[in-house]
């Protein structure tokens, strides 16, 4: 079980998604999981995302919800104890 999750949101993202991403794993603490909540992109970004190849990021494409909501349902799928 990760430690940490932590939760990031997409939509439309493809101009910084990759940049975030790189950030969240270049961190020195290894024990977390990365949740993304992407909100129905239509552009690269999900592509941008799955070129990633790290066991420690979890994709869940859920079309429709606002930032709020995206993180909540973020919340209910993360592992992690913080």
């Amino acid at each position: 079980m990760s430690e940490v999750s932590v939760l990031m949101t997409t939509l439309n993202s493809e101009n910084y998604v990759a940049e975030a991403i790189d950030s969240v794993l270049k961190q020195t603490f290894k024990n977390f999981e990365l949740i993304i909540v992407d909100g129905g992109s239509n552009d690269n970004t999900i592509n941008i995302i799955n070129k990633f190849d790290d066991k420690r990021i979890r994709l869940f494409v859920v079309e429709g919800l606002r930032r709020s909501a995206q993180l909540n349902y973020g919340v209910e799928k993360s592992v992690g104890e913080f």
